[in-house]
């Protein structure tokens, strides 16, 4: 079986997603477990909520077609 190898554009994409997600990672580093958990309000979703959607996104919507 041959094997496939991802394109030049999902590496870039890959490494734009590994930038983002380390950024992400020092903006939360101060939040405690409680603080990244808890829904503070209506409005706001916790941060690992968001964390987890954003690996969810780009699994399905970049890396899933190749």
């Amino acid at each position: 079986m041959p094997t496939i190898r991802p394109s030049a554009s999902v590496y870039a994409a890959t490494a734009q997603y590994k930038s983002v997600r380390q950024q992400t990672d020092v903006l939360c580093a101060p939040l405690s477990d409680a603080d990244a958990t808890i829904q503070s309000m209506e409005d706001a979703s916790p941060a690992k909520w968001h964390m987890a959607n954003t690996t969810r996104f780009f699994e399905t919507f970049i890396l899933r077609a190749h």
